[in-house]
């Protein structure tokens, strides 16, 4: 992915958290990380939203 679709991309999941209450949705996104590809995925898009 270009750097400006990765920044697109980030500020939808962005905008996603926040229709789905955030904190309430990682939660249940951390707790399938043993099981789940996309949720090793999203943490490390979470965190390198974060690091910007």
């Amino acid at each position: 992915m270009t750097v400006e679709v990765s920044e697109l991309f980030t500020r939808e999941l962005t905008k996603v958290l926040c229709v789905f209450g955030g904190t309430n949705y990682l939660h249940s996104v951390f707790f399938f990380e043993n099981h789940s590809v996309f949720a090793l995925v999203f943490k490390i898009v979470i965190v390198t939203s974060l690091l910007h």
